[in-house]
């Protein structure tokens, strides 16, 4: 069975650089672009990767709160949007990060985790995110394809999972999607469903 970055390298190979998805080395690429030393860029670092790791829309990270956050145990999230909230688990590596930064910044329970002292909305937020995909493309073009929507953040995610086994019904739970051919569609549109049954 293939390990995720060598199907990532595959997907590299088969589809170019020109679908509305990030292959594993290319989400890596991109988040090494980005400076530990500058606090703003350690904020995005965080949301890049929660993106990513909980295949989440940017409107749900943008209204999470502290405590919808468990950092201990078995790291997880609460990712509420409109009707529909779910649980889903991260890296323990990333909740050391995101413990450093609640307490960097004295955050409680009841705010919000990235904009605590301001409202954003979700097109700025996705501008500013969307730097660090054209700065990591400056350096690796054949490695970033030509798409520069964080959403395609949760559409890797997505697929990632279902190549490494998981099921429609399991992504359609991760997704938080209302309706089961959403998930079919995200899967359908990359992959053309060929993973080996």
């Amino acid at each position: 069975m293939l390990t995720e970055k060598a199907w990532g390298v595959i997907c590299i190979m088969i589809f170019g650089k020109t679908n509305n998805y990030f292959s594993i080395l290319a989400i890596e690429e991109i988040l090494k672009t980005i400076d530990f030393t500058n606090a703003i860029e350690r904020k995005h670092f965080i949301i890049l990767s929660l993106l990513y790791e909980t295949g989440a829309r940017v409107n749900e990270i943008l209204n999470a709160k502290v405590e919808d956050i468990q950092l201990h145990n078995q790291p997880n999230i609460k990712l509420q949007c409109l009707h529909t909230t779910r649980i889903v688990p991260f890296s323990y590596s990333l909740s050391k990060v995101i413990e450093q930064y609640i307490a960097e910044y004295n955050l409680v329970a009841h705010q919000k985790i990235f904009f605590h002292n301001m409202n954003i909305s979700c097109t700025e937020l996705c501008r500013q995110l969307r730097i660090y995909i054209r700065r990591a493309r400056m350096m690796n073009p054949y490695i970033i394809p030509d798409y520069d929507s964080v959403y395609g953040y949760r559409i890797s995610r997505a697929n990632h999972l279902y190549q490494a086994g998981y099921s429609i019904e399991e992504l359609h739970h991760f997704l938080g999607h209302n309706d089961i051919n959403q998930t079919k569609k995200i899967i359908g549109i990359l992959y053309h469903d060929t993973r080996t049954h």
